[in-house]
């Protein structure tokens, strides 16, 4: 059967089955083919030898047979005696029914079908639509209404699948000719133009160099160089072009060629006595390597895995590698760096002191997390992969480091000694991007001093050990002056971390965006910060917050001024208190607590099982609730609850204007509004009976403004 397919290609190599809406012919013969080969495992399959059945033969189990009358496939359950027909389901069992194919194909085919046989018309059909009479193929011949008799050769012509085909393949032969000959027209006119202005110009110019050369003869020099200068011109502005587009070219293959290994512009570590075989310590020679690196316009490649002292000794400039200014350090693959096994609360892989201009990337840093001797003085929480100290243009991207007991990557104040620290000194213009952490003792990242930073695609797992336990943390801390400014945190991945953001005592505002994963945290804030584009529980206390298309799965506030703005779904965790605004936001059962609420275009989603969507709680006479445009939906659910409920010590003043509820159940018995303090305007303050209507509520004052 499945040849059936490649005849019609073969013989019409024009059809398009998709086009012409057959693309059912080709399911249905494949889904036949399918069917028969595949009812029964191919080993145990007989075929009748002859094919037909007989009714006078006896027959195997697992034999195939056709009725040579219906053309109908049938396949044998058990040993068939003589005599036992085919209608016998007992023995046996449809393979392949032809009449329903024969009629599905009818069906599909043709634009109007007679399921049963009749003389006369019980369908329309237009003139020259396909038509099914009989079980034979028409055409109409003319318009055919219902009680119209079919007359063969009069207003019906019997017609094959092939002749409708070859109409096809000659239309689009015809289609194929006129665009051809349309097209070599249009070239032919086209060539004759340009044939006729080239005359048309070059008669112009020949009449004027004529017209010039009786006048003066030195105008063809003139000429001759108003037409060079032309040329020139045209030249000049497609070379500038070209020029520009070869700038931009070539920067992106400089860009290319700096992060290609071209050993000739390379330092290695092991050209200075380093063994990377990461079991020898190579401190000293990658040092000495790196020194040697620094001002020399040489890319600084780790082409092997080296092991690192980086234990604290009581000066930073001795601990682990002391990146120099002005270097570029980049990975081979498979490369990599590990802190040797430390037993003090301060270590580094790599530190940064008081430098600038240096680009990391492409590499990994290991720690020593699964080894380090932590003892009993401290959290050694000190212990990172990468240390930056009062620097200034320092990028880090396509970093893994994992397995630090500390922070990943720590951004911080300069060291300080007996109190004092150098003035100016804060790190500046540091970015990171394309990070990825994996087992941090304390943070993935660490903000603490930088004035102008970016963080972007920063992937993080596994970090814990001691608090925070953040993916990142922005934290001021100690109480020697120091900075963080306004910066960009986006595009965070986490899992299994306390935090995905954490950003406490900050005085400068903070963008965060595209966050998923674990919670977003903001404490003691003087600035506010921005949240967008993020998935992720939240928790805000005592900072502004601002939320933007956001979906938070717990939200707890405790005296924040939160404002949500626009697409965010919040489910409340536990009690708020908290004054909050919130403009087109959706909220599963929150809680209003102590401070002011104010809520526009919001909806108002019940979870099945509290009996409020909105609850107030512990207010005074001096605090409100604000319901403006908002919308209380019950959803399916049954049952007797309120859409607000106010509790009898609240005192403060509700305001509903404009709300409604709304809801698919037939069972529903609830108040829009429980309170004997309310004040409701322009609104719905009714029981709700099957989602309309009810019996207004006792205590509510109904009024307009």
């Amino acid at each position: 059967m499945g040849r059936i397919y490649d005849l019609f290609v073969s013989k019409y190599n024009y059809t398009d089955f998709h086009e012409l809406n057959l693309d059912w012919l080709i399911a249905a013969i494949k889904q036949m083919e399918y069917e028969i080969e595949n009812f029964v495992s191919i080993n145990a399959v007989k075929y009748a030898d002859p094919i037909e059945w007989d009714i006078t033969r006896q027959y195997e189990k697992n034999t195939i047979v056709i009725d040579a009358i219906t053309g109908t496939a049938y396949i044998s359950s058990k040993p068939v005696p003589m005599g036992v027909a085919l209608s016998n389901s007992d023995y046996w069992n449809v393979v392949f029914d032809l009449g329903r194919f024969i009629t599905l194909a009818a069906q599909n085919f043709a634009d109007s079908y007679e399921p049963v046989t009749t003389t006369t018309a019980t369908v329309p059909t237009q003139e020259g639509k396909w038509l099914v009479w009989n079980s034979i193929l028409y055409q109409a011949l003319n318009d055919i209404h219902v009680g119209d008799m079919y007359v063969e050769d009069g207003n019906i012509k019997h017609r094959t699948v092939e002749y409708f085909f070859n109409q096809l393949k000659d239309e689009e032969v015809r289609i194929e000719l006129e665009l051809g000959d349309l097209i070599a027209s249009e070239v032919s006119n086209r060539i004759a133009e340009d044939a006729r202005i080239e005359l048309e110009l070059r008669d112009l110019i020949t009449s004027k160099i004529n017209i010039e050369a009786q006048t003066r003869s030195d105008e063809d020099t003139r000429i001759e160089l108003e037409l060079r200068d032309l040329i020139t011109s045209k030249i000049n502005i497609e070379a500038t072009a070209r020029s520009d587009e070869d700038i931009i070219i070539n920067a992106r293959i400089d860009q290319i060629i700096e992060d290609l290994p071209n050993f000739d512009n390379f330092i290695t570590p092991e050209e200075y006595g380093a063994v990377g075989d990461g079991l020898t310590d190579d401190t000293a020679a990658i040092n000495t390597a790196l020194s040697a690196a620094s001002d020399s316009g040489k890319v600084f490649l780790f082409t092997g895995k080296y092991l690192v002292d980086g234990h604290y000794t009581g000066d930073f400039h001795t601990t682990g590698l002391q990146i120099p200014s002005n270097i570029i350090i980049r990975f081979a693959s498979g490369a990599s760096v590990k802190q040797k096994t430390a037993d003090t609360e301060t270590c580094s892989v790599f530190t940064l002191l008081g430098v600038e201009n240096v680009d990391i990337g492409y590499g990994e840093i290991i720690g020593d997390y699964q080894t380090h001797i932590h003892g009993t003085s401290s959290t050694h929480e000190w212990c990172h992969g990468i240390t930056v100290y009062g620097c200034k243009n320092i990028n880090i991207h396509n970093m893994t480091l994992r397995e630090c007991y500390g922070d990943g990557i720590y951004v911080g104040q300069y060291p300080y000694y007996g109190g004092t620290r150098p003035d100016n000194n804060h790190n500046a213009n540091i970015t990171l991007d394309h990070i990825r952490i994996d087992h941090a003792g304390r943070n993935g990242i660490s903000f603490t001093e930088c004035d102008g930073w970016s963080v972007d695609n920063v992937y993080a797992t596994n970090i814990s050990r001691t608090l925070p336990k953040s993916a990142i943390d922005f934290e001021l801390e100690g109480d020697y002056s120091p900075y963080l400014s306004s910066g960009t945190a986006s595009n965070v991945d986490t899992k299994s971390c306390d935090y995905s953001i954490k950003v406490t005592r900050i005085e400068n505002e903070i963008h965060i965006s595209n966050i998923t994963g674990n919670r977003i945290y903001c404490e003691s804030n003087v600035a506010r910060t921005r949240i967008s584009q993020c998935i992720a529980p939240m928790t805000f206390s005592e900072s502004e917050v601002h939320v933007y298309d956001s979906t938070c799965s717990s939200m707890v506030v405790f005296g924040a001024k939160a404002v949500w703005l626009d697409n965010v779904r919040v489910t409340w965790a536990q009690n708020a208190q908290a004054q909050i605004r919130a403009h087109g936001c959706i909220f599963t059962n929150p809680i209003g607590y102590t401070q002011s609420c104010d809520f526009e275009k919001c909806l108002f989603l019940w979870d099945g099982a509290a009996s409020y969507m909105a609850s107030l709680r512990s207010g005074n006479s001096a605090h409100h609730y604000i319901f403006s445009d908002c919308t209380f939906d019950y959803g399916s659910y049954g049952g007797s609850h309120n859409a607000i409920s106010d509790s009898s010590d609240a005192g403060c003043k509700l305001i509903v204007v404009n709300c409604n509820t709304n809801g698919t159940s037939d069972n529903i018995s609830n108040n829009m509004i429980n309170s004997a303090k309310t004040a409701v305007i322009n609104g719905n303050c009714y029981k709700h009976y099957n989602a309309v209507g009810g019996t207004p509520v006792s205590g509510c004052v109904n009024f307009n403004y």
